[in-house]
């Protein structure tokens, strides 16, 4: 019991830290965005210069889904999913850069610009990513899994 009730209240106390704000997650994206050298993976990719990028199935559960499973991902849509307030923390934001970055090595082999440029992106998001890691409340808390909220349960 006792022994119980003391790790719980120091676990509140390590994730307590809150959550980042809207801003701050926006202002990640838009950091990220600029860590890029070029507009490479502004727009999603488009189905005219990359077939068979995407699922050949158009209906709605596959949209926007690639031809290997993942979901594709551009800096348009982690603009828009940090300003409707969709990222709950600095790892949502950096799962959506990665599946940017995986998506680009699975299509694009390694002699194309995009290849290369989203193996310079992985590498200055790294720099990014660690700095953030710094702030309370960027990550999940691994014990209760929760984005940085104190445990209730």
């Amino acid at each position: 019991g006792g022994q119980r009730r003391v790790q719980l209240a120091d676990h509140q106390v390590k994730c307590r830290e809150g959550r980042v704000s809207r801003q701050a997650l926006s202002d990640l994206v838009d950091e990220l965005q600029a860590a890029k050298r070029s507009d490479h993976f502004d727009a999603r990719e488009d189905e005219r210069s990359a077939p068979n990028y995407y699922h050949q199935d158009p209906g709605p559960r596959s949209r926007g889904v690639t031809q290997w499973g993942t979901q594709g991902m551009c800096f348009a849509w982690m603009e828009q999913k940090a300003s409707w307030g969709q990222y709950p923390s600095v790892s949502a934001v950096e799962r959506d850069l990665k599946l940017i970055v995986f998506n680009a090595l699975t299509y694009f082999g390694p002699k194309d610009v995009r290849n290369a440029e989203a193996r310079s992106l992985f590498a200055a998001s790294e720099q990014i990513f660690a700095r953030w890691a710094r702030c309370p409340g960027a990550y999940p808390c691994r014990r209760c899994n929760m984005d940085g909220l104190s445990a209730n349960k």
